[in-house]
């Protein structure tokens, strides 16, 4: 990708992240690159298409996290022992390579601030803050039904169930002011103990 391309990218991820995308320019965005408007209009239509762009970029990320992630589930259905093992995995996984990824996190923010402003922004922050999550979940919470593991006559509930304390430790420490090392150990600390009670 052209440099000037991906500062512009970086530069709108930033501002966008931080004061919502509604509130930033094409102005603000070009202060930030030091170039000229002409500039950001020579590779982008509007700043839409920024965004469009970068939402593109988060959206391939996601669905690359979910397919690795998905590899493992085949092992945790015909092997019960191995969840012990490869549950923290997925989850460390899942945490680092997504909540907490430096792009991930900032789109998530933008997701999070805009949604009610922008239909499919709205719509993506559905889908993956929401409805994927839970689709997920809803999968892993059958398999451990069938290996005996949990007992759950509706794995759909008991995936909004786990989810719930889930999404408020992800809205209080990771998309709310700074993202920093202290609370990411808290969420993390957080989560894994959520995950041991869950499975009691």
């Amino acid at each position: 990708m052209n440099k000037t391309k991906e500062e512009i990218l970086d530069a709108a991820l930033n501002l966008f992240s931080q004061k919502g995308f509604s509130t930033v320019s094409i102005r603000d965005i070009c202060s930030v690159v030091n170039i000229k408007e002409s500039t950001v209009y020579y590779h982008f239509q509007n700043k839409e298409a920024i965004l469009n762009e970068i939402l593109k970029q988060f959206e391939n990320h996601s669905e690359s996290l979910i397919a690795k992630m998905s590899s493992a589930f085949p092992a945790l259905m015909s092997d019960p022992q191995a969840i012990e093992k490869l549950l923290p995995k997925i989850m460390n996984e899942y945490i680092d390579g997504y909540l907490t990824d430096p792009f991930c996190n900032k789109v998530i923010r933008i997701l999070s601030i805009d949604q009610l402003n922008n239909p499919k922004v709205h719509q993506m922050y559905s889908f993956w803050l929401f409805e994927k999550p839970l689709e997920i979940q809803q999968f892993v919470f059958s398999i451990f039904n069938n290996a005996g593991i949990i007992s759950c006559d509706d794995p759909a509930f008991a995936a909004e169930k786990f989810y719930s304390p889930f999404f408020f430790c992800l809205s209080r420490y990771l998309i709310s002011g700074e993202l920093t090392q202290e609370k990411i150990g808290i969420f993390k600390k957080s989560i894994f103990r959520h995950i041991e009670e869950h499975l009691r």
